[in-house]
């Protein structure tokens, strides 16, 4: 199995073209928020060098929605690393993909959005259209996910550890919230709680908008996942000597919830400050 990894920080990066990492995630700056390590487009040809000098793949990923003001004004740029050495652009937005395919990509693209393939007939829409490789949705039942790893091993990418993304808004609905209840200068996290709910949730806010992440680690260690050929890591807000762990168990087949809970933490918000209550459902 090749693993997508993400790379979180310039820390990380270092550590992680020493690792057993098959393909780094990188995302661009101004279109992946806080999310991911984000290079200057001037330095993205320079970090994409040093990336094969290590001998691994890079993966660059556009995780949201691009509006269409951003589209225009960064055209030129899109059609520029269309045309660059990159082993596989990740899209979030099904249009940039394809934009990238009509402008001579040869990297393998992948529809990386976190809701809209549901099923085998989803995915094999895209996969007829130009895409190279699908993200099943995050939502679906365990067992449509075991099934779609079925049908498509070598084309269905699924993430396998780590942050648990669960929604994504462009809209910056925590300083809206903050405005309203005239709160200047509020920290830019907050655990959520519905009144009737013991689960609890966490919403960042960054200049992509306002993301919905569980307060669990996301973990898929059933054969049929481990099967497939690629898998992904996302490594937001953990450790990256937890992240390697999870490289190791994988490459040596010991990837199972046990392993990975005897070594890492399942609830990744720690560090983040809490409001008393959170907010409530419908606010």
């Amino acid at each position: 199995m090749k693993l997508f990894v993400e790379v979180n920080s310039n820390d990380s990066l270092q550590v992680l073209l020493e690792s057993n990492a098959s393909i780094l995630v990188i995302g661009l700056k101004g279109f992946s928020g806080d999310r991911l390590y984000s290079v200057d487009f001037d330095d993205l040809e320079s970090i994409i060098e040093t990336i094969h000098h290590h001998h691994k793949q890079v993966c660059l990923l556009f995780p949201y929605i691009v509006l269409q003001t951003q589209f225009q004004e960064y055209s030129s740029r899109f059609t520029k690393i269309a045309n660059m050495n990159i082993d596989f652009i990740a899209c979030g937005d099904v249009g940039l993909g394809y934009f990238m395919r009509l402008n001579q990509t040869n990297a393998k693209l992948i529809y990386m959005n976190e809701t809209m393939i549901a099923n085998p007939f989803d995915a094999q829409a895209f996969l007829e259209t130009g895409y190279d490789l699908i993200t099943p949705a995050m939502d679906i039942t365990y067992d449509k996910k075991l099934s779609l790893a079925q049908k498509m091993p070598s084309q269905a990418l699924f993430q396998l550890c780590g942050t648990h993304l669960i929604s994504t808004s462009k809209r910056p609905l925590l300083s809206a919230y903050y405005d309203v209840i005239e709160t200047p200068n509020a920290p830019k996290h907050v655990k959520l709680r519905e009144h009737n709910r013991e689960q609890s949730y966490f919403g960042i806010e960054d200049d992509q908008g306002f993301h919905v992440f569980h307060e669990q680690l996301l973990v898929l260690d059933h054969p049929h996942f481990l099967q497939c050929d690629y898998g992904y890591l996302s490594s937001l807000f953990v450790p990256i000597e937890e992240t390697l762990h999870w490289i190791h168990l994988i490459k040596t087949n010991e990837f199972t919830l046990e392993n990975v809970a005897k070594s890492t933490t399942l609830s990744v918000y720690r560090g983040l400050e809490e409001t008393d209550k959170g907010l409530e459902a419908g606010t």
